[in-house]
Formats: C-alpha cells, structure tokens, sequence
C-alpha cells in the first residue's frame, strides 16, 4: 500500500466551502469512476447536515444526457431540520 500524505493551505477564496483534490496510484483507478464516486459519498456522506455537491445534475437533451448548471447534491439535509420548538 503506498504511503499516505496529506498537504493543508490556506488559500484566498471567493465563495465558501473545501476543494480536495486527490491523486490516485495506478492500483486504485476504480477510485476514478463517477459511479464509484457517488456511491462512497453517498454511503459516507449521507448523514452530514451540510449539503455534498458531487458534479452537476443530467438531464436528457435531444436522446442523450447532458449536465446543467445546478449542483447534485447527494445527501439529504432537510431531514436534520429540528422540528422541536
């Protein structure tokens, strides 16, 4: 297994929120697949009371799937709303 190393900056934003960016060993390309992606996001990130925005939301357009401009948000925050007052 190769080493793991991690590498933490702080940098000037204009909007909110964390890029990560990851390098993947030859080994693990399986880790590239979108399909792949969504589904460990959706099983380790489904819970966060923050919304998980993993590319952009497809739809069909002329017999083929194109994105558009809004986030797809896996995770579902509307159950973390506390309804106790």
């Amino acid at each position: 297994m190769a080493a793991l190393n991690s590498l933490i900056e702080e940098i000037e934003k204009a909007d909110r929120g964390s890029d990560i960016i990851l390098y993947i060993d030859d080994d693990c390309k399986e880790f590239l697949e979108e399909a792949r992606i969504s589904e460990l996001l959706k099983k380790y990130c489904s819970f966060l009371p923050v919304p998980i925005a993993f590319g952009k939301k497809k739809e069909w357009k002329d017999g083929k799937q194109v994105e558009t401009a809004e986030d797809n948000i896996i995770n579902d925050t509307h159950s973390f709303v506390d309804t106790q007052t």
